[in-house]
């Protein structure tokens, strides 16, 4: 259940990033995401403790391996496009499938690691 507004919130800021690239207005997709990260504190019952920091972990996961692939959809760019800057550069020089499988793991992961904390 805690995973929705994180999935949420990266979809919103994917959505936001494809939108601001084809020079569009993308406000409500960034108030969005931020309203799914706040909604999200409803979901913690555990307090300010250690488990904050892993929830930022995951949250850190479930982004890595959503958020590139989601702002290409909507970008409508195609599959792998990876842009300038130097983390993009960086990630261009591994083959597809190294980037797939690595982004699967994250993925995994961060699923996993909610459940057990559930």
């Amino acid at each position: 259940m805690i995973l929705i507004p994180y999935i949420l919130s990266i979809i919103f800021d994917a959505w936001a990033d494809g939108w601001r690239s084809r020079s569009k207005e993308w406000h409500i997709q960034q108030a969005l995401m931020v309203l799914a990260l706040i909604c999200s504190a409803m979901f913690y019952d555990h307090g300010l403790s250690l488990w904050i920091l892993v929830y930022i972990f995951v949250y850190g996961l479930l982004r890595f391996a959503l958020f590139d692939d989601l702002t290409n959809i909507f970008a409508r760019r195609k599959f792998g496009y990876t842009g300038k800057t130097w983390w993009d550069r960086q990630v261009a020089k591994a083959p597809i499938f190294l980037r797939i499988f690595f982004r699967a793991i994250a993925l995994f992961t961060g699923i996993m690691i909610t459940i057990q904390i559930l």
